[in-house]
């Protein structure tokens, strides 16, 4: 099946519970734990690495890195 994507619309997709982790968040996304540190920061709130974050807050980063975040039951 071929998908057309809209050029604004995220390329890939992950599953995650109603909270993550910061650093798992930043291991899904393959990034370094303090670029999603600074990422949240830019939402407006201060996080470290160990701390947890909720899905919509994950999500928004997700966005920003190209992936869409669906939220796991």
């Amino acid at each position: 099946m071929i998908s057309v994507l809209d050029p604004g619309e995220p390329r890939r997709r992950l599953f995650v519970q109603d909270y993550i982790v910061v650093k798992e968040l930043a291991e899904l996304l393959g990034l370094r734990p303090f670029k999603v540190v600074a990422d949240v920061m830019e939402l407006g709130l201060f996080k470290h690495a160990d701390e947890v974050i909720d899905f919509p807050t994950a999500a928004l980063v997700g966005k920003k890195h190209g992936f869409a975040l669906e939220r796991v039951l």
